[in-house]
């Protein structure tokens, strides 16, 4: 009795009702179908780490896209109610005009709105009042990083390493690390860092993470279409725990309690990313150079016969203006030395021009002349084979 008068009971069920019930589950599938896309972008999101910073701009977009989506799951997931019937609306009231504050909460939102009225209240700009509305920029002094990465060069390298010694710690010889760093280049267009950070992980754990603005040395020069990369060295601190990093050898160490080991990494490193300007590091001298030459023609009192066998030497100075040293020697006999201006192609010098001295290392010529001091003038022209 108790199914056929279930059966009549449906039998009899009204056709109004079956549209609702293809709404229900219209929207049960739709709660479904959002919290499996929920899911999904959770877990993209999570899987981001500061190791990622490169991809920050993508994480910002999975969080925005995981508030979307928990904003039309609870959408999705609100029963909807019966319509109430209208009420006679009330005649509108005066509305108080917003104070300071509130505009600032309203456009900030409630965990700037603090920061940004104090910043209105001791005068400074975070804050601007165009035609009535406040509108906030906040851009405080901390670090802007990682969203300062696409104004600021920038290099970043994932390196592996192997232990090589241990004291006073249970890091076995021969456990594999990985060595992610990221460098900052200066924005004065000067070959020095403005940044840097080192996070390390040995023996499948991660063991030091710390970022520095200074004490920071990572030369660059070209390797063919890539550049390659020595850290000179580099030294970071995270509470009791330090490292420097310096050539091929990484030597992590622990105040409290006492233990050191040291880690192997690749060196020089390579990459596509250029840290420094381009323009900046060709015009620099990075190659020492010296040639043999012979005294071709002389004039006045030359220290030097012709035919006299001499060395040009060439090294790196730190100038900017005089970037280069210059040594001239004929017949044992110092002729000159001195800082110069190199013209440089590709780290290597093509001309230099210094006091008493001008050679052309691409027509293979030089010039030594004294004109000043004690001793008598004279001249002395060189030639060597063209560079």
């Amino acid at each position: 009795m108790r199914a056929r008068y279930a059966a009549d009971a449906i039998s009899f069920a009204p056709e109004s009702r079956m549209p609702f019930r293809d709404d229900e589950q219209a929207r049960r599938e739709r709660i479904e179908a959002l919290e499996k896309e929920l899911a999904s972008a959770q877990k993209e999101h999570r899987s981001a780490t500061a190791a990622e910073r490169a991809q920050e701009a993508r994480r910002d977009e999975l969080g925005k896209r995981v508030a979307e989506l928990e904003t039309e799951l609870r959408e999705a997931k609100r029963v909807p109610e019966p319509e109430p019937e209208p009420e006679p609306e009330p005649e509108p009231e005066p509305k108080p005009k917003p104070n300071p504050k509130e505009r600032v909460a309203r456009f900030a939102g409630p965990s700037a709105s603090k920061r940004a009225w104090e910043a209105v209240k001791v005068g400074f700009w975070p804050v601007v009042i165009l035609g009535g509305v406040v509108v906030v920029a906040y851009s405080g002094i901390q670090d802007c990083r990682p969203a300062c990465k696409p104004i600021d060069r920038y290099v970043e390298l994932d390196l592996p390493g192997e232990v090589t010694a241990a004291s006073g710690v249970n890091m076995p010889i021969g456990a594999s690390c990985g060595v992610h760093a990221l460098f900052f280049a200066n924005r004065d267009d000067e070959l020095r860092l403005w940044e840097s950070r080192v996070t390390i992980a040995c023996a499948g754990r991660q063991v030091f993470d710390a970022e520095d603005t200074g004490g920071c040395a990572v030369q660059q020069v070209r390797s063919g279409a890539r550049w390659a990369y020595t850290v000179a060295s580099c030294s970071w601190a995270d509470d009791e725990l330090s490292i420097r990093w310096s050539g091929d050898s990484i030597t992590l160490t622990s105040s409290a309690p006492s233990w050191s080991y040291s880690i192997e990494v690749p060196s020089p490193m390579e990459s596509s990313a250029s840290l420094y300007d381009p323009l900046l590091i060709d015009s620099r001298l990075t190659e020492p150079m010296q040639v043999t030459a012979e005294v071709t023609t002389i004039g006045g009192a030359s220290p030097v016969p012709r035919g006299a066998s001499c060395v040009i030497d060439v090294q790196p100075a730190d100038a900017l203006e005089q970037n280069c040293n210059v040594s001239v020697k004929c017949a044992e006999r110092v002729l000159r030395s001195s800082v110069a201006q190199c013209e440089v192609r590709r780290g290597h010098a093509i001309s230099a021009t210094g006091p008493g001295v001008t050679i052309d290392f691409s027509a293979g010529t030089a010039r030594v002349e004294e004109n000043e001091g004690p001793g008598v003038p004279y001249t002395a022209s060189l030639r060597f084979a063209p560079r």
